[in-house]
């Protein structure tokens, strides 16, 4: 049962086991422990070798894949990494409910393995006043960023959504949606207040909604009529 392996192995690795007599594969978690005499042990379901697989006496390495022609299973015929869950979010920066943040801030996730790639559809960013905001995405290891094409608007409340269509870099979806928002910070100053005009709607106006309606910076009214059962709109 002794068969030399070169150096003790330092990770963890999912090891397939192929049974010619029966035609079946059987998986075995190696942790980093080490069996001192050289080959291993195998004790339930762990088994422990010591030596270096991939080194030319005892097997090849390509990708994550590593072959092995040595060791205490004769039939041991290749070691792969064991495959990631879902991914889990670690850090929302700016944070959950966060207050007074700067206008030109980007937003970034750090999950807890290394993702794909973020687009709009799993990624959305929504303003309060704006809509769909604008901007480039980027994925770098295990954060994923998003930096607006245009600064925040003052005062905005955003909204962050991740769906499922969010992966890991192995193809592994986020697990359930997430989302969460913050507010941007309102910049200091004084202001000068004109006298009152009034503008004309439909008949008995039921409830006002302030958004930028029409793209220009500003924000327009949009009033819903309960009698008239209509809608009016006054751009600013």
């Amino acid at each position: 049962m002794k068969h030399s392996i070169l150096r003790r192995v330092a990770l963890t690795l999912a090891m397939t086991l192929l049974w010619p007599q029966l035609g079946l594969a059987q998986t075995f978690d190696i942790p980093a422990s080490v069996v001192g005499s050289g080959g291993g042990d195998l004790t339930g379901s762990t088994y422990s070798l010591s030596g270096t697989v991939g080194q030319s006496a005892v097997g090849s390495v390509t990708g994550t894949t590593y072959g092995v022609d040595a060791g205490y299973w004769p039939q041991v015929q290749a070691l792969t990494a064991a495959p990631a869950g879902p991914p889990i979010i670690t850090t929302l920066a700016p944070a959950r409910n966060a207050l007074n943040v700067a206008q030109n801030s980007t937003i970034a996730i750090t999950f807890d393995q290394n993702m794909g790639a973020a687009t709009a559809s799993n990624f959305a960013v929504h303003g309060k006043f704006t809509g769909s905001i604008a901007g480039a995405y980027n994925t770098a290891g295990s954060t994923i960023t998003f930096t607006p094409t245009n600064p925040f608007k003052v005062g905005e409340v955003l909204t962050m959504t991740l769906t499922t269509g969010i992966q890991n870099a192995d193809g592994v979806a986020l697990a359930n949606p997430e989302t969460w928002a913050f507010t941007v910070a309102v910049q200091g100053g004084s202001a000068t207040y004109a006298a009152a005009v009034n503008y004309g709607a439909g008949t008995n106006p039921l409830s006002i909604f302030s958004a930028d309606l029409d793209g220009d910076g500003d924000l327009d009214l949009a009033v819903a009529n309960f009698n008239s059962n209509n809608l009016s709109v006054l751009l600013n």
